[in-house]
């Protein structure tokens, strides 16, 4: 493992530490509940239409440590401080080495 990757690790685990919030990820395929930190993005822009396009629509987002989930799939189940949210695709953005973000319903 390089350098860089070593503190591209450190400095995901810790924004994940200071804004994510506790969350339990469960697999549809396998229904074994996963305790993880999460990050909520709320009200996503998006451009269904692609970047040209006068329309836009607005998504929620939800980002893990790609360490505790590494791979999300349609019809995941999430739960946040109460709050059940069912994955519905990957997110175009946010997905890097150390994270997975993935759009929710």
């Amino acid at each position: 493992m390089s350098r860089f990757s070593r503190a591209s690790k450190r400095m995901t685990n810790r924004v994940f530490a200071h804004i994510g919030s506790e969350a339990t990820y469960t697999h549809l395929s396998t229904g074994v509940p996963i305790k993880t930190e999460a990050i909520i993005h709320v009200d996503v822009e998006t451009f269904p239409g692609g970047f040209d396009s006068s329309v836009t629509g607005t998504e929620t987002h939800i980002s893990f440590p790609k360490a505790d989930i590494k791979k999300a799939r349609k019809g995941d189940k999430i739960m946040i401080e109460g709050e059940r949210y069912i994955v519905e695709d990957l997110a175009d953005i946010g997905n890097s080495g150390d994270s997975i973000r993935v759009i929710v319903v």
